[in-house]
């Protein structure tokens, strides 16, 4: 079972986020482009995502306003979803063919 959701990308917001799932994070900007995907194994989520939060004025994902978040049951059908979504997006501060 696949479940999403959106929460602020915020300190505040990043409380919120569930970890006890692997997943993936859609780092998005206010225009609802995405900034930067990523995938996290189960129980690293919050942590994941908090690494990316705005320390300064050079954090690459500075412009994020909300993050999704997108658990999946395994670490393998995370990676998968977040290869495809990379893929697809094309995010700017990723680096396509990792």
């Amino acid at each position: 079972m696949v479940t999403k959701k959106t929460t602020p990308f915020t300190k505040t917001g990043t409380n919120k986020i569930p970890s006890k799932k692997p997943g993936v994070y859609d780092i998005k900007n206010k225009e609802g482009n995405s900034q930067y995907i990523g995938m996290a194994k189960k129980g690293r989520m919050q942590e994941r995502v908090k690494e990316h939060l705005p320390t300064s004025t050079k954090d690459p994902v500075k412009s994020g306003s909300k993050v999704e978040i997108t658990t999946t049951k395994t670490k393998e059908a995370a990676l998968k979803k977040g290869r495809q979504l990379i893929k697809s997006k094309r995010p700017p501060q990723n680096k396509i063919g990792k």
